[in-house]
Parts: C-alpha cells; structure tokens; sequence
C-alpha cells in the first residue's frame, strides 16, 4: 500500500473544500445527506452525475457537472450516505476519452 495515499487524500480534499467555500452552501458544512446533495446540485447548478467511481477506503467519489460544462462539481460519500463536497468548477469538458485507450 502506498502510504503517501492517505496523505494525498487528506490534502485534495481539504484543498478541494476550500474551493467550495464560494458556492451557496451553508457555511457552516460542506456535508449532507447524499439525496440532499443531489437535489440541490440539480435544482441549483442544473448538474447531473457524469462519472462515479470507489476510493481505496471504499467510499464513492461522483463528478457533476451541468449539460453545458458551465459548472462541475466533485463529491464523496461515505458507507452511511453523508457526502462532502471535495471540489468545484467551471468549464467541464465531455471527453470521450476511455482509461487505457490512446486518442
């Protein structure tokens, strides 16, 4: 196991949260319950999930983004359906790039 991965972690995601702090969400966290997320994403963002994927510690990583790449945003949700705002943007590009494939 690399032992520098935790660390990485616990970096990118205080970092990404301090990229969240501009967005309309309360002050005090950048955690709710998954639905809650979700609904708020689509009604104030107009964002979709794009993308999933697992982490090594087994929590769910999602990537949102709007139809026109206008905003995206980065989340993680832990086993009992709290998720945490890692990171947001602006500018998203629909790749259609696939991991392992050359294009």
């Amino acid at each position: 196991m690399n032992v520098r991965a935790p660390i990485l972690f616990a970096a990118a995601v205080s970092f990404g949260l301090s990229l969240t702090a501009g967005r309309a969400w309360p002050q005090t966290a950048n955690c709710a319950p998954h639905d809650a997320v979700v609904a708020r994403l689509q009604a104030d963002y107009s964002e979709t999930r794009v993308a999933m994927g697992l982490t090594v510690n087994g929590m769910m990583m999602e990537t949102f983004a709007s139809a026109d790449g206008g905003t995206w945003t980065i989340a993680v949700t832990d086993v009992a359906g709290m998720t945490c705002l890692v990171a947001a943007g602006t500018s998203f590009d629909f790749t259609q790039d696939k991991p392992g494939v050359d294009g």
